[in-house]
């Protein structure tokens, strides 16, 4: 019979990310925040923007809008790539898990337990 050495027990790690806080884009468990002002400055300064240029209604504000488009799209994505990227090097050598809580509209998902719109002082 051949024996094996023993394997030391494996700790594991899990980070909780929480979406959907309106105020952040994440907030994870180790008390890092990350910020959504960034965003949200950059989207009220894109509205704006679409909004002077489709009231004047000229050619030259149709083609800005036509080059423009998609690039809102575009910066969230970006924002978030980067987000997840900070969220896997800080725990790439500890954590064995992650886990995203997605927390919009969770007091819709809530109930009372008979089924109903829960009580109390939420």
């Amino acid at each position: 019979m051949v024996e094996s050495p023993e394997a030391s027990p494996v700790t594991l790690y899990m980070l909780s990310v929480d979406l959907g806080i309106k105020t952040h884009l994440a907030v994870d468990r180790d008390g890092e925040i990350h910020p959504s002002q960034k965003t949200r400055d950059a989207r009220m300064r894109s509205d704006a923007l679409k909004v002077r240029l489709q009231q004047s209604g000229i050619k030259s504000a149709k083609r800005h809008l036509k080059k423009r488009s998609g690039r809102m799209a575009r910066f969230t994505k970006d924002v978030n790539h980067q987000i997840s990227k900070i969220l896997i090097t800080n725990v790439k050598d500890t954590c064995s898990l992650i886990a995203l809580e997605n927390l919009n509209e969770t007091r819709a998902r809530v109930t009372d337990g008979n089924g109903g719109p829960p009580t109390g002082c939420f």
